[in-house]
């Protein structure tokens, strides 16, 4: 194979790399608990992962 050839095909298949795939669009469940729930809910998910944000407020 040519440099040519070989400069082609890498461009090539940058540009398949580039394209959009379908992307699956995957729901979100924000769930707002009292810190007293938050052991429970957490385990329910096992496995999986968790974002916990802790806010504070009066």
């Amino acid at each position: 194979m040519t440099a040519k050839h070989s400069l082609s095909f890498f461009f090539i298949l940058a540009a398949l790399g580039t394209l959009p795939g379908q992307t699956q669009e995957k729901k979100i469940e924000l769930l707002p608990v009292k810190y007293t729930e938050l052991k429970a809910e957490v385990l329910k998910h096992r496995g999986k992962v968790v974002v916990v944000d802790f806010w504070a407020g009066t």
